[in-house]
């Protein structure tokens, strides 16, 4: 470590002396450190995560260092929230300009991590990156056609984002009437699509039974199935035991309920609140307590 400095210091424009920068942790005062306060320590290492990395600086690109270095970051520094995670996006990109090839370089590295999110909720990073930057700014390697992609895919995802309003579905019902999913006006409302020769969409129908059954939530459930047999369709709702709303997909009164939400496999559950919120999609029926529980502990 002497030596680093050594250079460092005799040497600061030598490319080797940005290197050694760039690899320097940040040093914790013990003072902040054990501290009366432990967010401080936390907020002391964020604040000052940067000081020696120049983020501006191009000549970095061709180092393993970046990479290393804003995963540590995301990691380390920022909370595990789409909102948090947005805010320190934009705070990164920010800190690059006016260098349009870090620019570049940083958008596509974040698109690269989360554009196909781990958590649930994080997909609103993908519409922001795409909002945000690939719509307003000429990043490099982005050819119209790419563009043209980036931007259709975040326009299905943007509705879709929790805390939106589901869309809207009017279908046919088992007796021939037109249902519509906004009639329904529980504390919880349950979109589940499904395809009745899909093995996994039997087994979640059965644990959804079980959960609708105990009525231990003010829940109804709005199944939609993806079939258009529709002789067969009913058949399969009463070898299941599907005691719920149901409806079918290729009878509809709104547009394609494929690409109002984004359904390319079955089965998928969407979990909306009375006033048809989404509060969590893209969950198994043995996640439902679990969330319905959390959320109800919140509203304490």
């Amino acid at each position: 470590i002497g030596y680093k400095m050594e250079v460092i210091a005799n040497h600061p424009d030598l490319f080797v002396s940005t290197l050694f920068n760039a690899m320097r942790d940040v040093e914790v005062p013990d003072s902040v450190l054990h501290g009366s306060d432990s967010s401080q320590a936390f907020k002391y290492y964020k604040r000052h995560y940067w000081d020696h990395f120049d983020l501006s600086d191009s000549s970095l690109l061709r180092t393993p260092l970046i990479v290393n270095k804003l995963d540590q970051y995301f990691e380390r520094a920022v909370l595990l929230h789409p909102d948090s995670v947005v805010v320190a996006i934009d705070d990164v990109i920010s800190r690059v300009r006016p260098s349009y090839e870090m620019v570049s370089y940083l958008v596509w590295h974040f698109m690269s991590e989360y554009q196909n999110p781990k958590y649930m909720g994080f997909d609103n990073i993908f519409v922001h990156l795409v909002d945000q930057y690939f719509s307003k700014e000429a990043i490099q390697n982005t050819s119209p056609s790419v563009l043209t992609m980036l931007t259709d895919r975040a326009n299905v995802i943007r509705p879709l984002l929790l805390g939106k309003q589901a869309p809207s579905l009017i279908l046919v019902d088992t007796s021939g009437q037109l249902r519509s999913l906004y009639t329904l006006r529980h504390a919880y409302n349950l979109v589940l699509f499904w395809d009745y020769d899909c093995g996994i969409c039997k087994r979640e129908i059965a644990d959804l039974e079980k959960i609708y059954n105990q009525k231990t939530y003010d829940l109804e459930i709005f199944s939609v199935c993806v079939n258009g047999d529709l002789d067969k369709w009913k058949k399969s709702i009463g070898d299941r035991h599907m005691p719920w709303i149901n409806v079918n997909g290729t009878r509809s009164a709104t547009p394609d309920f494929h690409d109002l939400y984004d359904i390319h496999g079955t089965p998928v559950i969407y979990l909306l609140d009375q006033e048809m919120k989404i509060i969590a999609k893209r969950i198994s029926a043995d996640q439902i307590p679990g969330l319905i529980d959390n959320m109800a502990q919140t509203k304490k």
